[in-house]
């Protein structure tokens, strides 16, 4: 296999209609980002390959209306009022973060009746 690099006149053209062809054609079948640009890298390269077809592809409008969400689903929010110290701690954590005294990681501890 040959890689062809794109480049010069009409560039913007080209690269919107291989995306295009890899990603809406019964070829592509509306895959996603990671596997189109896998596809695609087979055959083509230009700069900022990847953002071009993670963009082209985050405007598509089957995408868009047929594709599920992958994320998690948001939790319930909820507010406590707390009359005495010590009654809830709230915990989380952060990181990884710079190695700080051979730690990456930081533990939070907020006591519901200061914040």
């Amino acid at each position: 296999n040959t890689k062809r690099s794109i480049s010069g006149g009409g560039t913007k053209t080209l690269i919107d209609t291989i995306i295009r062809y890899y990603h809406h054609s019964r070829f592509g079948s509306h895959w996603g980002t990671k596997r189109t640009f896998h596809m695609i890298r087979k055959y083509f390269y230009w700069g900022n390959m990847f953002n071009n077809i993670k963009d082209k592809i985050g405007s598509c409008i089957v995408c868009l209306t047929t594709k599920t969400e992958k994320t998690k689903p948001k939790g319930k929010l909820s507010s406590t009022t707390d009359s005495r110290v010590g009654q809830t701690l709230y915990l989380d954590t952060a990181g990884p973060l710079p190695q700080s005294s051979g730690y990456k990681h930081i533990l939070i501890a907020v006591d519901g009746f200061s914040r």
